[in-house]
């Protein structure tokens, strides 16, 4: 990721605000307020359904909400 220098974020900054650019953040921008790290909430969610399963290690990530949402579908007699 590029980081950008105080005149650049100023230069955005006054671009937005003339409504000259739109900014457009990504999913992984969402964090819990106040929550001591920075994970994502998808990360998060993807962890709290793929917990109840008592799955000994899932084959994909558990930070990924498609492959958890897929784990959860998946289980014989879930109520979903």
């Amino acid at each position: 990721m590029v980081e950008l220098h105080e005149k650049e974020w100023r230069r955005l900054d006054e671009t937005i605000r003339r409504g000259n650019c739109v900014l457009v953040l990504g999913p992984d921008v969402a964090i819990e307020p106040g929550g001591s790290d920075l994970t994502p909430l998808t990360s998060l969610l993807a962890r709290h359904l793929v917990e109840p399963l008592s799955l000994s290690k899932p084959a994909g990530s558990s930070d990924d909400l498609a492959f958890a949402a897929q784990l959860v579908v998946n289980q014989p007699n879930y109520d979903r």
